[in-house]
């Protein structure tokens, strides 16, 4: 799920900031409740959005956006439930992984923990460098967007970092790095190569068909990654299906110290049974395991 969110709101978020900056004010609230609906982040979105209102001195419409923000987060505190997982750590292994885990985190286009965190420290400095020579009024789009990327770094760093330094390295987080790459490339490029703009239409252009035949060739690896993770989804409704107070899956590890998580992971066992029966939700497969029928109402006896 968290996977998915995160594929989900990234669009939202930066269609959000680019509609703001170009005065689609109807459109960038849109954009704002699917960036809320999408993922507990999109108030990030917000926090910018108002930020770059400022910046454009827009009283009126930052009166809008903040109300519309104050009306999202009641919506969303309703039945909302804070979960925490981890395993407590000691404390400076806990300090250290709270210090590395957002440079982690924005470089976590490689695969290992050092090399990542490097990478995102230059990130960092590139950010600070960038904006000193005024890419925040520059390009606004960008700039803000660049925000948005760093408060999730940090947010994420704050709630998931007793999980270890390799959670920074998901797979779900990889999209915030590659975009915060590119938004810092096109910066760059701003900053210290100001292009003619018939020499920029055909650069960008360029680049962008050859991003397209990159990822229609990734698109053919994805492929095969997809039916590696249905099999691994078989496995676990399968697993959760059979005894949940027994049936621990590989990557459930983590968790199983957390108080609470055997009585978490069996309700949610429970959860996917009773949706299966109702027909909300239908998994991937032909069921293998034959569910049990819903028991039968028992008729109340004659007074």
């Amino acid at each position: 799920m968290q996977g998915l969110q995160n594929i989900a709101i990234l669009p939202f978020a930066l269609a959000a900031i680019l509609l703001l900056h170009r005065n689609r004010f109807a459109l960038a609230c849109t954009a704002l409740l699917f960036s809320v609906a999408t993922s507990g982040n999109g108030f990030f979105v917000a926090f910018v959005g108002g930020l770059l209102l400022l910046q454009q001195r827009n009283r009126r419409r930052l009166a809008i956006w903040v109300a519309l923000t104050v009306a999202l987060a009641a919506l969303y505190a309703v039945h909302y439930t804070v979960v925490h997982v981890g395993v407590p750590a000691p404390f400076f292994q806990s300090k250290l992984n709270l210090l590395l885990f957002p440079f982690i985190f924005l470089g976590s286009l490689g695969d290992r923990v050092p090399l990542c965190a490097i990478v995102g420290l230059i990130f960092a400095v590139l950010v600070v460098l960038l904006t000193r020579r005024g890419w925040r009024l520059g390009n606004p789009p960008a700039f803000y967007a660049v925000i948005f990327i760093l408060i999730t770094a940090l947010a994420v760093d704050g709630t998931r970092h007793n999980l270890g330094l390799d959670t920074a390295l998901s797979s779900r987080y990889r999209l915030y790095s590659l975009i915060f790459l590119i938004l810092l490339y096109y910066g760059a490029l701003d900053q210290l190569l100001p292009w003619p703009g018939l020499f920029r239409l055909r650069t960008w252009t360029a680049f962008t068909v050859v991003c397209a035949i990159f990822c229609l060739r990734s698109d053919r690896v994805a492929n095969r990654v997809l039916h590696e993770r249905d099999q691994l989804l078989i496995q676990h409704v399968e697993q959760w299906l059979g005894d949940p107070a027994i049936a621990v899956m590989p990557d459930e590890a983590p968790f199983l110290q957390t108080p609470g998580w055997r009585v978490i992971r069996q309700r949610a066992a429970e959860t996917l049974r009773t949706s299966m029966r109702a027909g909300i939700y239908t998994p991937p497969y032909p069921p293998q395991m034959h569910l049990a029928p819903a028991p039968a109402a028992v008729p109340a006896p004659d007074p």
